[in-house]
């Protein structure tokens, strides 16, 4: 008799652990595995809510990872259909019939009070699960993902991106370097046919000195240059007037003048590579 006695007294006692056993909160959050920085937002910001004296032992925290399983997909689905809207963005954080769409710091406080909202309640309607019943989620038939492949090739193409933007960085570098050769060939040609040294198309400010030598301007205009922040556009002015100079030195329209400086690859073939006489 006293057996039954004691083991009614510890039914008696257990109830009430099993009443609270499972009070904690549960908190959802679909994400998506590449590319949601706003993903890891929340999930550091849940990481730090559970480490806080206040709410850590008050909800548990699931991550539903949408990025690969029809399952998932289909849950989410049918949770945003319960919850009353056809968000489909990451991530989606669900508490009891609540929910946020995306994630920003300015969630955190409504978030802290809907958890602590659900737990003093205890009466908290769990969506999600109610989600899992609908689509019968435990036998629910995922579709057979090569998780492996599927995360081999995101690497992978993150490489090929990244080597063709490198390939594409080095082809544009060939072609601008051989467009500055170009460039100096053709002043070296233009400064002989004026009488000047072509070696000077090599070397900063002094090509500019020679440049205007030979449209009839002073060099020191050249000198320009080295005036800070502004002296570079005033060596730019002062070439577009000479060079309608130059063209008329040599017999051209001065539209043609202005290619030096506007399109320097064509100004500089077209008075590099004349008949015309240049004229002092």
């Amino acid at each position: 008799m006293k057996k039954v006695f004691y083991l009614f007294l510890l039914m008696i006692l257990t109830i009430p652990i099993l009443a609270f056993a499972d009070d904690d909160v549960d908190v959802y959050i679909f994400r998506e595995y590449y590319d949601c920085p706003n993903c890891d937002d929340a999930a550091s910001f849940f990481e730090e809510l559970q480490t806080d004296a206040e709410l850590k032992d008050k909800f548990d925290l699931e991550y539903i990872d949408v990025t690969y399983s029809s399952r998932e997909q289909e849950l989410m689905k049918k949770t945003t259909e319960l919850l009353g809207t056809n968000y489909n963005g990451y991530p989606l954080i669900v508490i009891s019939d609540k929910y946020y769409m995306g994630y920003n710091s300015s969630f955190a406080n409504d978030i802290r009070n809907t958890i602590l909202e659900c737990y003093n309640n205890k009466n908290f309607k769990d969506v999600v699960e109610q989600a899992k019943k609908e689509i019968n989620y435990e036998n629910y038939e995922d579709e057979d993902y090569d998780y492996a492949f599927m995360d081999d090739f995101g690497y992978y193409f993150d490489m090929f991106m990244e080597t063709m933007f490198a390939i594409v960085a080095i082809i544009f570098g060939f072609i601008g370097l051989a467009i500055l050769i170009f460039i100096i060939v053709c002043k070296w040609i233009l400064f002989k046919k004026c009488d000047k040294p072509g070696w000077a198309a090599l070397i900063p400010i002094y090509n500019n000195w020679v440049f205007f030598e030979i449209c009839g301007y002073s060099g020191y205009y050249s000198l320009l240059s080295l005036i800070p922040f502004v002296g570079y556009i005033a060596v730019y002015i002062v070439k577009l007037i000479a060079s309608i100079a130059l063209s008329e030195k040599f017999g051209k329209e001065a539209i043609l003048g202005l290619t030096i400086p506007l399109i320097p690859i064509v100004g500089y073939p077209i008075f590099a590579f004349t008949k015309s006489k240049y004229q002092k």
